[in-house]
């Protein structure tokens, strides 16, 4: 069927659309280049606007705008720079370090993931993300295939797109959307990641229960959401709303524990007078100007992000950091301390 504008009722052209007819119509897939370069020009605008005349970019971080407890940025967007495919004109590259630094890049290794097998105590979840490659061991099962016969391919378009589509509720539209397969194949791929981490699926089952009942969900750390229309039985919760709100619980402690390794990161940088600076927050990383004479830090960095949270949360999971360094947010290379 053909998706409609609730507003005109005319067929609707946004980047959903277009990714699907993408795959035989050539039209949709020229009109999503399209909207890419748009959107690029969009950022680059933005770039243009709130750039200083030192050629810095002072963007404003909120800890309130958000229901599921992560932070936001405006003026300009830093959690929205172009990445991958999106950044069509290179625009990471554009983001460079301070003089006499390099940028490094402190990413917290599929924490959400982490969060899940941590909330939902599914042990089988637990030990994919902690000892094996998670995203191999969930390729392999839902396709019924041994671990040493999964192509990279599969492991990086079904398997790692299961395990985040599994974290946002994705449907079996959203995935079939995604992977760009029929709905069958979705469906029946949704069906084994769950008879795999069924844990999870008894989890998410029982957050749902409580959102519909209780009218709130709460992350460990204390912030509890609340869904407003809960207790007027006219007004049903939407699918999207009760997604999201499986969702809090992980991005929300997912969030609050970078707040705090920021925080640690921070004590640490000024507790030794060093040159070294942060500088970004994005998602699930931390960005720091690193001084070209201060490099041996960077493991103590990783360091302090991988315990400094410990003494506020209680979870058992760890928290891995990866680095990445580079002379510009668009050409970070992995780096091992």
């Amino acid at each position: 069927s053909v998706k409609t504008t609730k507003k005109t009722g005319n067929p609707s052209t946004d980047k959903h659309v277009l990714e699907h007819h993408s795959i035989q119509n050539p039209i949709a897939k020229l009109l999503l280049q399209y909207s890419n370069y748009t959107s690029a020009q969009k950022f680059i605008k933005e770039i243009i606007k709130n750039v200083t005349y030192d050629n810095k970019l002072h963007t404003i971080f909120w800890l309130n705008t958000t229901k599921s407890g992560r932070s936001s940025s405006t003026e300009i967007n830093v959690q929205n720079i172009p990445k991958g495919e999106r950044d069509i004109l290179n625009i990471r590259k554009a983001f460079i370090p301070f003089k006499d630094c390099v940028l490094a890049e402190f990413d917290n290794s599929q924490i959400e993931l982490r969060i899940m097998a941590e909330e939902a105590e599914d042990d089988v979840l637990y030990k994919a993300v902690t000892s094996e490659d998670v995203h191999l061991a969930t390729a392999a099962y839902v396709l019924n295939k041994q671990p040493e016969d999964v192509t990279e391919d599969e492991r990086r378009n079904i398997g790692k797109v299961m395990n985040f589509s599994s974290v946002y509720g994705s449907t079996e539209y959203g995935i079939a959307r995604v992977m760009k397969c029929d709905l069958d194949t979705a469906r029946t791929y949704l069906q084994n990641f769950f008879r795999k981490y069924s844990k999870t699926k008894q989890w998410m089952d029982r957050i749902a229960d409580q959102i519909r009942r209780e009218g709130y969900v709460d992350i460990r750390t204390g912030f509890r959401r609340y869904f407003p229309n809960y207790h007027d039985k006219s007004i049903k919760l939407t699918d999207h709303e009760i997604r999201s709100g499986i969702n809090t619980p992980i991005q929300g402690l997912a969030g609050h524990i970078l707040f705090l390794q920021l925080i640690g990161v921070h004590k640490f940088l000024t507790f030794n007078n060093l040159k070294s600076r942060l500088s970004l927050e994005i998602h699930d990383s931390l960005v720091l100007n690193i001084h070209k004479s201060e490099l041996s830090i960077i493991p103590e960095v990783k360091r302090t992000m991988e315990t400094y949270y410990k003494k506020f949360v209680d979870i058992s999971i760890p928290v891995i950091v990866d680095i990445k360094v580079g002379d510009s947010l668009g050409t970070l290379k992995p780096f091992a301390p």
